[in-house]
């Protein structure tokens, strides 16, 4: 996919958002990792990477999901139980992230995080 990047003066910034989200676009709010200026830059582009507990079975695993009402959009080919469940673009994201987190059902959970690379 692709990402473009749209600039707008802070007191017009809300405004420019609503516009994109009410025309369906996945949006989300731009930062700088470790907030600082020559940070790279992030953005949310939809979905929570979840940790579940290893022992948990695909059916665990659904009937997890399910219960939550979050999809189950990729099991990752990594060590552990990982998958990327599907949230909204944004502050969705992030909120769906730290609720997961919190409700201890998870060993971890963290926004699917858009992150600048460059090539070096």
């Amino acid at each position: 996919g692709t990402t473009t990047l749209l600039r707008a003066p802070p007191a017009e910034a809300a405004q420019v958002l609503t516009k994109l989200r009410t025309a369906k676009h996945k949006v989300s709010q731009v930062y700088r990792e470790g907030g600082s200026a020559v940070g790279r830059l992030m953005a949310l582009p939809g979905g929570v990477v979840v940790q579940l507990k290893p022992d948990w079975t695909e059916a665990q695993v659904a009937a997890w999901a399910a219960e939550r009402k979050l999809p189950l959009e990729q099991h990752l080919p990594i060590t552990g139980n990982w998958y990327v469940v599907g949230t909204a673009p944004g502050e969705a994201s992030l909120a769906t992230a730290n609720a997961l987190q919190e409700s201890g059902t998870v060993v971890s959970a963290t926004p699917n995080w858009w992150k600048e690379a460059s090539l070096k």
